[in-house]
């Protein structure tokens, strides 16, 4: 879970992980640092939190799908 906060001080950081945030995005955000964290936190085989497959139960199954093709066309794109 990436927290994305206005909130960008060293305080605002270690609160976000205190409550359980693995990232902490502050905005407004730039596209390559929002990349990097999907690419960070999205990798294949990456260990997920309680929290992170409870909030997946909340995705439209039809998406679910997509997602790996999403960020195969995200690191693509990125590579170029």
């Amino acid at each position: 879970m990436v927290a994305l906060t206005a909130h960008a001080f060293q305080e605002d950081i270690q609160k976000s992980r205190e409550a359980g945030c693995d990232g902490h995005l502050v905005k407004p955000i730039k596209l390559d640092g929002f990349l990097r964290a999907v690419r960070r936190y999205a990798r294949s085989g990456a260990s997920v939190s309680a929290a992170n497959e409870i909030a997946m139960g909340w995705v439209d199954p039809c998406l679910i799908d997509l997602i790996p093709g999403y960020l195969e066309k995200i690191n693509s794109s990125q590579s170029r």
